[in-house]
């Protein structure tokens, strides 16, 4: 992961603790990283319904606007296991060796 990526990766990881306890489900809320191929995603969840969106909207600050949807090459949503997960995919492209 390029450091510019992992820049992003950070700050969206960041953002997400801050505002994902005002939307879980439970009492906690998990964050998985999946390396993928020329990407990373984050899993994050259970999120209660409808927290997955309020989440992202959540994401908004101030003078910047929605860090989440400016830094992510994709958001979703998606039930699963008993609750909602949001899921942000981060991509980077291939460096010239």
């Amino acid at each position: 992961l390029p450091l510019d990526r992992l820049d992003d990766a950070v700050l969206v990881a960041d953002l997400i603790a801050a505002r994902a306890p005002a939307h879980v489900s439970g009492s906690r809320v998990d964050v998985a990283l999946e390396p993928g191929a020329r990407s990373l995603s984050l899993r994050v969840g259970p999120l209660r319904e409808g927290g997955g969106q309020a989440l992202i909207v959540d994401a908004a600050v101030p003078g910047v606007g929605n860090v989440i949807e400016q830094l992510a090459d994709e958001l979703t949503v998606s039930p699963e296991d008993g609750g909602e997960f949001l899921h942000v995919r981060l991509a980077y492209a291939a460096t010239a060796a």
